[in-house]
């Protein structure tokens, strides 16, 4: 998957030299496609690569960085951005178009070789054969994860993406209301990738030998406070980024605890699929994220306004799994959640 990464924004650089938005959106398309089969992979193996113990803290520290690069390449993309695009009043295009395909090339061909120190992982099932129906294959993940506490953890895993898309919708909005540019609001969304990347490594530290699924709703409550607080709060650009680090912070919590339940519930044979599934609400889950904002905004609802709609998506997060973990989580996950000494 990492080589064809390679392939990958290779088109994608071809798109930029050749001044093609088309051929641009085929290789957004061929990203986005292989993005969908790298994080089931990504996720599935590290329950096979670390102690159980030490799922919550891997998961941690994975988001952790997993954010940071988000923000390298958010910073990345702004010069990157304003030496390909030249002022309106300049015909002659710019002389940078290889620059994006290169730097690109540049980071995938760094995941290839950093994909070489991983072990050799066995098969799990390797009787496994493709299947060409995608949805009779989530249909039956789904009936075995209704089953047992897996479809109630992806549902909350999921409900995080609807929340996140708004938050990520709303801050670039904030142009507008902080009367301030563009690298302002970047700024802002880069406080929040920080922020869930230090929540996500503090919940995996406090989770300690454990998963620890009560940090989830606690998070998902903590996630409804902030987000109540700047939705009234003064439009002030350093106000806004100081509200924002509880959020990221509150995120975190909510998120880590979820990632290692699925990890850990899901069966050896069928984790890959189950996590396919989970990604797959998720992204559905992300697009309802999409819509409710644009509802909201052609509604004529303030940007900073939205994050009471998000809010209230939050406490409804926080409540459900709750509830559900009180009284009926507990005794399905009873003594799945401990790590077994001999735990490979």
């Amino acid at each position: 998957l990492k080589i064809a990464e390679v392939a990958v924004v290779a088109v994608a650089g071809a798109a930029f030299l050749l001044g093609s938005v088309w051929l641009a959106v085929f290789a957004m398309v061929l990203m986005a496609t292989q993005s969908a089969f790298f994080g089931p992979v990504k996720y599935g193996m590290i329950p096979e690569l670390v102690r159980g113990s030490r799922l919550s803290g891997a998961n941690g520290t994975i988001n952790l960085f997993t954010n940071l690069a988000i923000i390298a390449g958010t910073v990345a993309a702004g010069p990157i951005y304003d030496a390909l695009a030249p002022p309106v009043e300049e015909r002659g295009g710019s002389g940078w178009a290889w620059l994006p395909g290169s730097v690109m090339i540049a980071v995938a061909v760094l995941g290839v070789v950093a994909s070489l120190g991983l072990p050799r992982l066995r098969a799990a099932t390797p009787e496994l054969r493709f299947d060409w129906n995608p949805v009779g294959t989530y249909w039956r993940s789904l009936r075995e994860m209704a089953r047992g506490p897996l479809l109630a953890t992806t549902l909350a895993w999921a409900f995080f993406y609807l929340i996140g898309m708004l938050v990520l919708l709303i801050l670039p909005d904030y142009r507008e209301l902080l009367g301030t540019s563009a690298a302002v609001a970047a700024n802002l969304l880069g406080v929040v990738a920080i922020a869930i990347g230090v929540g996500s490594l503090l919940a995996g530290v406090l989770s300690g030998r454990r998963i620890r699924p009560v940090l989830a709703p606690l998070g998902g409550l903590g996630m409804a406070i902030s987000m109540t607080v700047l939705a009234f709060a003064p439009r002030d650009a350093v106000t806004v980024g100081v509200l924002l680090l509880p959020l990221g912070l509150a995120a975190g919590f909510y998120i880590v605890p979820l990632q290692a339940m699925l990890q850990k519930l899901s069966p050896d044979e069928r984790r890959g699929r189950f996590l396919g599934t989970a990604n797959a609400i998720s992204f559905v889950a992300s697009s309802g994220g999409s819509l409710l904002f644009l509802a909201c905004r052609r509604g004529g609802m303030p940007a900073d306004r939205v994050f009471l709609v998000a809010a209230a998506a939050s406490l409804v997060a926080a409540i459900g799994l709750g509830l559900w973990w009180w009284r009926i989580g507990r005794d399905q996950c009873a003594g799945r959640l401990s790590a077994p000494a001999e735990a490979p």
